[in-house]
C-alpha cells in the first residue's frame, strides 16, 4: 500500500497546483479586462478631447481669417570676388 499511497499523494499535490495555477491565470484574466476597460475609457475621453480641439480650431479660423502668407523675397545676389 505504500507506493500506491505516495502516487496517490504526488498525484494530488499535481492536481492542487495545477487549480492554483488556473485560479492565477482566471485572477491575471480579470485584471486585464479590468485595465482594458480603463484604457478604453481613458482613449474615449481623448476623443472627444480631440473632436473638441478640432471644434476649437475650427471656430477660430472662421473667426480669424489668416491672410495668405507673402512669398519670401528672393536671396540678396553674392558679391562679386
Amino acid at each position: 500500500m505504500g507506493p500506491l499511497n505516495g502516487q496517490i499523494m504526488e498525484r494530488q499535490t499535481l492536481m492542487l497546483k495545477r487549480v492554483e495555477s488556473l485560479r492565477n491565470m482566471k485572477d491575471n484574466l480579470m485584471s486585464v479586462q479590468e485595465r482594458i476597460k480603463q484604457l478604453d475609457s481613458q482613449r474615449q475621453s481623448l476623443k472627444k478631447q480631440g473632436e473638441q480641439l478640432d471644434l476649437l480650431r475650427t471656430n477660430l479660423a472662421l473667426n480669424n481669417p489668416q491672410p495668405p502668407a507673402k512669398p519670401a523675397a528672393p536671396p540678396a545676389p553674392l558679391p562679386a570676388a
